[in-house]
């Protein structure tokens, strides 16, 4: 084999790889509401995923800061899209890397307030978790009794009441329907409640 025609290929083929990477030709370090579970893949199902461009300029200024607070966090998404909960209720699905190499999946939750402007909270891995089974406990326990409830307006934000992370992590939040929705999360169990 001549050894000048070698070198000179491997340098090329090297070369092009290093100049062009593959995350620019396929682009999946982000997850979807779909990865989730059973219950966020019926709910993708119901939802519409929303370019940001398409969405008020509010909305955008608002979405901009809180990727640059994702970003610092260390967290990977899809930056282009939202998934739409509701009217005020926006929802961007999370990955995370840990130092062993390990992914959490996290939600970003977008609400407007009723003053104007846009908060977000984090729901960490075990919240997400809760609320993935029980959207899919609700989902199937609706279409069993045969109930007329709308699984989307159930489960939507309307309102925050309270975030506290910690050993034991809550979020309580008002939906449309004026239910008080509890989750409750720590590493061994995950609880919801409902008022």
């Amino acid at each position: 084999m001549n050894r000048r025609f070698f070198l000179t290929t491997g340098a090329l083929g090297l070369s092009s790889v290093s100049v062009f990477p593959s995350s620019i030709v396929q682009n999946n370090n982000f997850v979807s509401l779909a990865d989730f579970g059973k219950g966020f893949y019926s709910l993708y199902k119901k939802t519409t995923q929303r370019y940001v461009t398409s969405l008020s300029n509010s909305f955008i200024e608002a979405h901009k800061e809180i990727l640059i607070s994702l970003t610092n966090k260390g967290y990977v998404y899809n930056n282009l899209e939202v998934t739409v909960l509701g009217e005020s209720c926006f929802i961007i699905p999370l990955k995370k890397s840990s130092m062993l190499g390990f992914n959490s999946k996290e939600l970003a939750i977008i609400i407007e307030k009723e003053e104007g402007g846009f908060s977000h909270y984090i729901l960490n891995e075990y919240q997400s978790i809760g609320l993935n089974n029980f959207i899919e406990n609700f989902d199937k326990n609706i279409e069993v009794s045969k109930l007329d409830i709308n699984v989307l307006k159930f489960i939507t934000p309307v309102k925050v009441l309270k975030e506290s992370i910690g050993k034991e992590s809550v979020f309580a939040f008002e939906n449309a329907l004026k239910n008080k929705i509890v989750l409750r999360s720590s590493s061994k169990k995950q609880l919801v409640s409902i008022s």
